[in-house]
């Protein structure tokens, strides 16, 4: 029998599989390096969402170092891979959130860039809609990976998770939707 914490992180595997699985088929027609570097991005942006959150208690217990390591399979945003833990001072903290922030931004602009197109192209399939589904199913998988429950007492760090929550919609949804518009509204199947 799994332990809670087992199950939490096999869901969550699961899940990255699934959005590794729609990347590889979004990258249907492209090298093999094209699919590695979506998913080096990918992973990127992810490992900048979870730690967002796993921060937003002021805490980043081992399980959750662990959790962020061990989900992703292509790239390793570098400073969680050396951190012990990250007791920052309020604003050392603040100004390394605003540099994941800018990670995950860049990451995601390439991510993006580079599936919007399909998206656009193919009107069968909801790919954001999937892909959003997969990562904010992995989100509240790593929200109680710890022990704590995903929602507290703590007003203030509900309305952050929630916040965070919804982060899939910041990094994806806004440019992807944009792109994908520009793609429909041109007519044209230029390749990105």
């Amino acid at each position: 029998m799994f332990s809670k914490a087992k199950k939490i992180t096999c869901k969550a595997h699961d899940k990255y599989d699934q959005a590794e699985a729609l990347i590889k088929e979004m990258s249907a027609g492209r090298d093999e390096q094209f699919f590695k570097t979506a998913m080096k991005n990918f992973d990127v942006l992810l490992q900048c969402i979870l730690y967002r959150a796993a921060v937003a208690d002021k805490k980043y217990a081992r399980a959750e170092k662990n959790f962020l390591l061990d989900l992703t399979d292509y790239e390793d945003y570098p400073v969680l891979v050396t951190a012990r833990s990250f007791k920052f001072r309020p604003k050392a903290r603040e100004q390394f959130l605003e540099e994941l922030a800018e990670t995950a931004d860049r990451a995601s602009t390439a991510f993006v860039s580079a599936f919007a197109k399909v998206d656009a192209d193919n009107k069968e399939r909801d790919f954001l809609a999937e892909l959003e589904n997969c990562v904010q199913e992995i989100f509240f998988c790593f929200a109680s990976v710890d022990g704590d429950d995903l929602l507290s007492n703590d007003a203030g760090l509900d309305e952050e998770l929630s916040v965070l929550a919804s982060s899939t919609g910041m990094y994806f949804s806004g440019k992807w939707e944009l792109l994908v518009a520009a793609f429909e509204g041109a007519g044209t199947n230029t390749n990105l």
